[in-house]
């Protein structure tokens, strides 16, 4: 029988698309985008509040205002502001009360900085919904983010002290479709050791050789697995906490052989994985000398899928999990 591990306090669990409307929640979040596998979701599913969060990097505005409660985030704002935007106006509804959000739509640096703040502020018991597309529209040229990126920064409340040396420098990239930006973290740490981690199984039997097609177009930057100079790790494209699991062994492997100095990680793949770094981070590495960087961009793609496929629920459960 295996160990448990810290991260199998948390539970996945999928659910069928004609079963969202006996999942019950007080408070229901979610990230407004044109996707069907997103505005489905937020009609089916039973909750007594629902509310829209507008992101100002898909341009998008919602017709009707008056069905359901909507927090619309400044054009300037950075992930912090939108996040503590959000909480002002929203924040007394989700304490003490059954919340979940759907991160399906969530820009990543917006998605880490929700899951760092609502530990914060206390929410530590919630659950997250991500669903799955049945295929993204144009297969392995898909692209989610603009070429358009104005740098390589800290993701907010990801900034961990680094140490002088960076002669064992890592750098962990969860990656995803968008080499331009996995080229442009990896350029920004070209010092450091490079390990992508890939999801397998994917979320569709097809994505998988998309993504390795995609990856190919960094290896200027990131490296290449047949050169022997980038190596990779994996998890399920659609489980955040085996993500979680599989970042913890290899940094732990890392340092017990005195490899790693600072570690960066950079969450540029699916949802989930990004929630597994998310929670990694929070679990294992506030104040160390780690942090999560992100390469931002101008504007992100409002609708790259077709479909619906499998639904996840999520339960993120902090306040059972000792912090490191």
């Amino acid at each position: 029988m295996s160990k448990l591990t810290t991260y199998d306090l948390f539970g996945r669990k999928e659910i069928k698309s004609n079963q969202l409307d006996t999942v019950n929640y007080d408070v229901f979040v979610s990230a407004y985008n044109a996707s069907d596998r997103v505005n489905h979701v937020f009609k089916a599913i039973s909750a007594l509040e629902k509310i829209w969060l507008l992101q100002p990097e898909y341009g998008l505005s919602l017709k009707s205002k008056d069905t359901y409660n909507i927090f619309e985030g400044e054009e300037a704002c950075n992930e912090a502001s939108f996040v503590t935007g959000f909480w002002k106006q929203f924040g007394g509804h989700l304490q003490n009360k059954r919340v979940c959000i759907d991160i399906t739509g969530f820009i990543r640096p917006n998605l880490m900085c929700l899951v760092r703040f609502l530990h914060q502020k206390g929410v530590s018991n919630y659950d997250m919904i991500y669903s799955e597309p049945d295929a993204y529209i144009e297969g392995e040229n898909t692209n989610f983010a603009s070429k358009s990126i104005t740098g390589v920064r800290t993701i907010e409340g990801y900034g961990g002290s680094h140490i002088g040396d960076t002669s064992k420098d890592i750098l962990i990239v969860g990656a995803g479709y968008d080499h331009h930006l996995i080229s442009s973290v990896a350029e920004n740490r070209n010092h450091a050791k490079k390990i992508q981690l890939l999801g397998l199984p994917s979320l569709r039997a097809d994505m998988f050789q998309e993504n390795l097609l995609k990856i190919a177009k960094s290896e200027e930057y990131l490296g290449s697995i047949s050169q022997g100079n980038l190596n990779t790790i994996y998890a399920p494209a659609y489980d955040p906490f085996q993500t979680a699991l599989e970042i913890s062994k290899l940094v732990k492997s890392e340092r017990k052989h005195d490899k790693l100095s600072n570690l960066y990680l950079s969450p540029l793949s699916s949802k989930p994985q990004t929630l597994g770094f998310a929670l990694y981070y929070i679990i294992e590495c506030i104040d160390k000398p780690v942090s999560a960087i992100f390469p931002f961009c101008e504007s992100y793609n409002e609708s790259t899928s077709v479909g619906i496929s499998r639904i996840w629920q999520y339960n993120i459960a902090l306040g059972k999990v000792p912090l490191r």
